[in-house]
């Protein structure tokens, strides 16, 4: 019985494994259609956000700053797609003008995502650049100047019959950048989120490029070895940090982000999952090399 017991929850455990492994396409698709599905959110937040944070003096840089996360999101699609493509279905020694092309389509795809930090960044920099508001005691002195209230990343247009539940007084901030105020304890917010938006898009960039040498390993045959090692350390720390954000998203009732982050995780889990395919292919190629050798000798 004692034995019994034992071995009980490691062949559970094999089982789910099993079961994952023979699903693991259906699993993979399935979560790239929610990967899509969670772009149309994106696509409406920025539009609504556009909104209130634009106006007619809005220049390039701050148009497509407010449409970040669009972009953004647009070049991840495109970089998980590019390394699907690369690590399950493409010939290991693939050369020529379509390789070459896909390699340019993704140094665009990392300008594009570059932006994206730069704009985050930028944010960030404003925030810090928030002027304190003198001579103005609430909200409600500020009705009729076309301003939004922003606290916990939603802006509110400030009328006369919301200004007075806006806040609860003190302190009143102006945004560098943008028609909005917020005070002292949404500032302290805000800050926070625009650093944790600056952690998760370098953190996702930590993960895509170091699955992306992974993957250049072992299209020239380079299945173990310190650079291998250290980019799959790097991307078990970084997913650790992953999960921080978000559960630090649901804290604050963002689960949308928080779901968004779980999901690209299983994105990359599926390359990943590929890439562990791709490598055992290799094994088996070089275990079969080597027995061919043993032969012949």
């Amino acid at each position: 019985m004692q034995t019994t017991a034992s071995v009980k929850p490691a062949s559970t455990f094999n089982k789910l494994l099993n079961l994952l492994a023979a699903h693991q396409q259906k699993l993979k698709w399935t979560v790239y259609a929610l990967l899509i599905l969670n772009f149309g959110y994106y696509v409406f937040d920025d539009l609504r956000n556009a909104d209130t944070t634009l106006n007619n003096n809005a220049s390039f840089f701050d148009i497509t700053s407010t449409f970040a996360t669009t972009l953004d999101e647009l070049g991840w699609f495109t970089i998980l797609l590019l390394l699907e493509i690369e690590t399950y279905w493409m010939e290991d020694d693939a050369t020529g003008f379509f390789y070459w092309l896909m390699q340019a389509v993704r140094a665009g795809c990392y300008v594009v995502i570059c932006h994206t930090l730069y704009a985050f960044s930028g944010a960030l920099i404003d925030f810090g650049d928030a002027t304190l508001m003198s001579g103005v005691g609430n909200v409600c002195e500020l009705v009729g100047q076309d301003l939004s209230f922003l606290r916990n990343l939603l802006y509110d247009p400030i009328t006369l019959s919301n200004c007075a539940s806006l806040s609860a007084g003190g302190e009143l901030y102006a945004i560098i950048g943008e028609p909005t105020v917020t005070d002292a304890s949404g500032y302290l917010e805000a800050v926070r989120h625009a650093w944790v938006d600056v952690i998760e898009v370098s953190g996702w960039l930590i993960i895509s490029l170091s699955l992306t040498v992974i993957m250049f390993a072992q299209d020239r045959k380079i299945i173990e070895g310190p650079w291998i090692k250290g980019a799959n350390l790097l991307i078990y720390i970084t997913y650790a940090a992953l999960t921080s954000m978000a559960i630090y998203w649901a804290v604050y009732g963002f689960y949308i982000y928080t779901w968004d982050i779980l999901l690209w995780m299983g994105g990359f889990a599926a390359i990943d999952a590929n890439l562990v395919e791709w490598r055992d292919e290799l094994k088996d190629e070089s275990n079969v090399s080597d027995a061919e050798v043993v032969q012949f000798n």
